[in-house]
């Protein structure tokens, strides 16, 4: 568990739920267990059984979705609240609710049969255009992996037919407190809420054949390619992810290296910017980035929004602003300026430290829990980039740069609206590629 005393806003804590246990986990018969599961534990508990708690939560002014919610991915399950501090009485209502919705949930079969509708109505208006693209190059991007078979909305036909026991059984697995994180950050004092942590959390694991899948993914051997149109796209774009190992933030080394890729995403932002600012390029938009595939493998990704009809030369912009970076390197100067805007930055963010709300702080405990990132404070992290930024070079982005290209490891997206009529094939962008490469 995790409590931090913050007194913005007033009157409030942000109390967050984290449960290591999502559609990954999941057996071939609970496809989409887990997320209604979710549902599920809003339709009462052991102490409150015939009450809706969506409108328990709305009677003490709480709003579903922006005061109060739940939401299920590949790998967790998470639950938030903003609970009044005001009334004691009422706070520790909201933690024994939150408690006992893990430990002792109303899962009666009459509410499963309501809330599998309920599911299902969301299963429809999921298959918009986002939706069946994220589909359709999804199993190339978790190839040979648990995660390709796996997705938080499920397999409709489990949610139309399963036996409630079944999920009942996965409540039982995963739901247990070594897989839990507890998270209140708000205007209460610590001797309030560590009794009721105490009181209401002291749970004994339970029996469990639990195996907890791993969530590295393979690698590709090659590089993938894959093109896709769709009637509702509106514009043409080109992705490329170079998939590898995720390095979480555990120490100042780590840390060094998350700025490097700062700066260097900053940098070829700035680049790319001052070209597609350009009248009539054919590159209308690009960036780079990195950003985490599953809780062990991350990926490092560039893209570009392109002209309908121009296609083929946008595409070749992007190839050679990267290739150019890539062959000569950054600039003293753009990196010197990048290390002041990053110092003033947290100048600012210092000024403005009483001001930082309780989702901010929970955001950042979160990390802590599910990457194991290293909880500092504001005015910590400003001395560690003090002491850390004169050492950081121009060799150290040069080098760090080369991480968004492996061709071995990688996957090479074009996504078109369908009157788009020229088609870019998989032979033509690797020779495209090989040509930009051979050039000074």
């Amino acid at each position: 568990y995790y409590f931090k005393e913050n007194s913005n806003p007033e009157g409030k804590a942000f109390v967050k739920i984290i449960v290591k246990a999502g559609s990954l986990m999941e057996r071939e018969d609970q496809l989409g267990l887990a997320h209604l599961l979710e549902h599920m534990l809003f339709n009462g508990t052991k102490s409150y059984p015939k009450e809706n708690f969506n409108e328990y939560f709305s009677s003490i002014g709480l709003k579903l979705g922006a005061d109060f919610n739940a939401y299920t991915e590949f790998e967790t399950t998470s639950y938030y609240f903003d609970v009044p501090t005001t009334d004691l009485q009422v706070f520790e209502k909201g933690i024994h609710i939150i408690s006992e919705m893990m430990f002792a949930a109303n899962l009666e079969d009459e509410y499963f049969e309501r809330e599998r509708k309920i599911v299902e109505e969301e299963w429809r208006r999921s298959l918009d255009k986002s939706d069946r693209i994220y589909q359709s190059f999804k199993k190339s991007l978790y190839q040979n992996s648990l995660f390709a078979n796996r997705d938080p909305i499920g397999d409709i036909e489990v949610i139309r037919n399963f036996n409630p026991k079944v999920a009942r059984d996965f409540y039982d697995e995963w739901y247990q407190p070594n897989h839990m994180a507890l998270l209140i950050v708000g205007d209460i004092k610590q001797d309030k809420v560590m009794p009721l942590i105490e009181k209401y959390f002291s749970v004994p694991l339970k029996p469990s054949n639990q195996i907890v899948p791993n969530p590295a993914l393979p690698p590709y051997g090659k590089s993938l390619f894959v093109a896709l149109s769709d009637e509702e796209q509106t514009d043409s774009s080109i992705s490329i992810y170079n998939k590898a190992l995720f390095q979480p933030t555990k120490t100042l080394g780590d840390y060094r290296q998350r700025i490097i890729l700062d700066f260097i995403i900053n940098l070829v932002d700035k680049r790319i910017a001052s070209i597609s600012d350009q009248t009539q390029s054919p590159l209308i938009a690009a960036g780079i980035g990195q950003t985490e595939l599953t809780s062990a493998s991350t990926n490092y990704y560039s893209y570009g929004t392109l002209q309908d009809d121009n296609l083929l030369a946008g595409t070749q912009i992007l190839l050679e602003i990267l290739e150019t970076i890539k062959q000569n390197g950054f600039i003293v100067e753009e990196l010197e300026n990048e290390k002041t805007l990053r110092l003033k930055h947290f100048q600012q963010s210092l000024k403005e430290a009483k001001t930082i709300k309780n989702e901010t702080i929970v955001s950042e405990l979160s990390r802590n829990f599910l990457e194991e990132e290293f909880v500092s404070g504001i005015q910590r992290e400003y001395e560690y980039n003090q002491l850390l930024l004169p050492n950081i070079t121009i060799e150290d982005l040069n080098q760090t740069f080369k991480f968004w290209f492996n061709d071995e490891d990688r996957i090479i997206v074009f996504l078109l609206p369908e009157l788009v009529k020229t088609k870019i094939t998989e032979e033509y962008f690797f020779n495209l590629e090989q040509s930009v490469k051979t050039k000074q």
